[in-house]
């Protein structure tokens, strides 16, 4: 066994990942592969190495086990490198709205036209409809760039987004967006409430036998040490 892999084997204990997440067979080949701490910001950067993209909900509960492991000491962040990052149509709208909820992206022209919109694959191209062709150039030039950029982090393979002008396409994309993103919030919410209160009782349950569980500074060290 590489460090790499054992030293993530220690973080998903560090985690307490639960048992679907830490026997899904992607979770099985995972290396993690550098930290980045920035001390004075109190943020930390973990790189992840996959043998293919995560299913968006398995990505979700790995980031939301993190985030909760190391909320009391920082701020965390994961990069995601995907041995083989290919995708279909399904995956980049999966994903969507998570590219979309980076920091990076809480812009006006954002929330007003590309929230409202999803991306579609047409001849092996990943093509964005919109219904205003006086934001396509503005759109190529600030914004999609960062959104590409963000779905590198999950491991997507590099791809350009093309803004097309398509009034009818545009209309029935927002509504099929509407519909899935009420089902896949409501998913994200259960998931994440049951992560919080089994990360709760975790805590709950180390305090009254008074465990001395591995700290997330040990764990931090031996990422450092890579």
């Amino acid at each position: 066994m590489s460090k790499e892999r054992e030293t993530f084997e220690i973080l998903l204990d560090q985690i307490a990942a639960a048992p679907n997440l830490r026997q899904h067979p992607l979770m099985q080949t995972a290396q993690i592969r550098q930290v980045t701490v920035h001390r004075q910001s109190k943020a930390w950067t973990f790189y992840f190495q996959f043998e293919r993209l995560l299913p968006v909900m398995v990505y979700q509960s790995f980031k939301q086990h993190i985030e909760l492991a190391f909320k009391e000491i920082a701020e965390v962040r994961i990069v995601i490198e995907a041995q083989d990052g290919s995708f279909d149509e399904q995956f980049i709208q999966e994903y969507w709205p998570l590219a979309l909820a980076n920091q990076n992206c809480d812009r006006p022209l954002v929330h007003q036209v590309i929230k409202n919109q999803m991306p579609m694959i047409q001849e092996n191209k990943v093509i964005l409809p919109v219904n205003n062709d006086a934001v396509i150039t503005i759109l190529q030039q600030q914004y999609l760039p960062i959104i590409e950029e963000n779905y590198g982090t999950f491991g997507f393979q590099k791809f350009r987004i093309l803004p097309q002008l398509d009034k009818e396409q545009a209309e029935a994309a927002l509504k099929e967006l509407e519909a899935r993103k009420e089902e896949q919030t409501a998913a994200f919410q259960l998931q994440a409430a049951e992560n919080l209160m089994a990360h709760e009782q975790r805590k709950k349950k180390s305090k009254q036998s008074n465990l001395t569980d591995q700290s997330p500074w040990d764990v931090i060290f031996l990422l450092m040490n890579l």
